[in-house]
């Protein structure tokens, strides 16, 4: 991610809401581990409790 690197409580909803449409792993979008990372490694969101609830639900 580039550029800005906190996330509005609107975005974390969109892609929270991806996960929970999504329910089956191979249903995800294709390389949502790549985005996954780049919230990891954003300094505003690494220690996001919302980030450790989206690799919850990835693990499964």
């Amino acid at each position: 991610m580039t550029g800005r690197q906190d996330l509005s409580d609107a975005e974390w909803a969109v892609i929270s809401g991806i996960f929970y449409i999504l329910r089956t792993r191979a249903a995800w979008p294709y390389n949502i581990d790549e985005v996954l990372e780049a919230l990891a490694d954003a300094c505003r969101t690494e220690a996001d409790p919302r980030l450790s609830e989206l690799r919850r639900r990835r693990a499964g």
